[in-house]
């Protein structure tokens, strides 16, 4: 059933492309709605994170962290939680040639929450912390832009998830896993760190939606029913 909707979907979209731009929004917000069926559907709600290794020797990381020198490692981890993803302003949608075309828009996320189960952090400054355990990040509300590309190429289709760029991350709590030591360091600042240098974090988002989404449509690929 999800598959026909899809094709149904798509096939409007293919064939909409001199309409106007409700149309476009409304047929993005119903592939978003449908992606995020098939992300629960074939598990992909729930993906594996590589480990995760960062140093730093003398380096100003904020006004108020100079001259930091320290490490933080963790081991493998997941992110649960992030099927919510809605779309953010009006879609853009171009045709290339007769056989390609692309659509740009920005989305919104969820709440998502990172874990991991072992986590390693060794700091000597600008204050000492050495320390083991777990811990959760739950990540608010993030803005991000997505790249779709249908194209078809000597009769085979393609749907691919070209990018999905997480533009500005939400909100960063520190969930603190029981029997741990986070109690005790996240007043140290730890939770002002992550809170405020989230890069690790944006690639975190950036290859979660990426491959969430892509695994998605490879499961079930419409295209193939598409007029072009």
């Amino acid at each position: 059933r999800i598959m026909l909707k899809l094709a149904t979907i798509f096939f409007c979209l293919g064939a909409v492309i001199a309409s106007d731009v409700d149309t476009y929004n409304g047929l993005v917000d119903e592939t978003l709605f449908l992606a995020q069926q098939l992300m629960v559907q074939y598990k992909f709600d729930t993906l594996p994170l590589p480990p995760i290794s960062v140093s730093y020797k003398n380096e100003k990381l904020s006004p108020s962290w100079n001259d930091v020198t320290g490490s933080v490692s963790t081991g493998p981890g997941t992110v649960v939680n992030a099927t919510g993803i809605h779309r953010n302003g009006d879609a853009k949608i171009t045709l290339v040639d007769d056989d390609k075309m692309v659509i740009d828009v920005g989305i919104t996320t969820d709440p998502m929450v990172i874990t991991f189960l072992k986590f390693d952090i060794s700091f000597s400054s600008p204050f000492p912390i050495s320390s083991s355990g777990g811990m959760q990040i739950k990540v608010g509300q993030n803005d991000a832009t997505l790249q779709i590309t249908f194209q078809k190429n000597t009769g085979v289709c393609k749907l691919n998830i070209d990018t999905a760029t997480v533009t500005g991350l939400g909100s960063v709590d520190l969930l603190i896993l029981p029997d741990t030591w986070w109690a005790e360091v996240k007043d140290k600042g730890v939770d002002y760190y992550l809170g405020n240098h989230n890069d690790d974090l944006k690639i975190v988002t950036n290859k979660y939606l990426q491959t969430a989404l892509q695994s998605a449509v490879e499961k079930v690929n419409p295209c193939q029913y598409l007029p072009f």
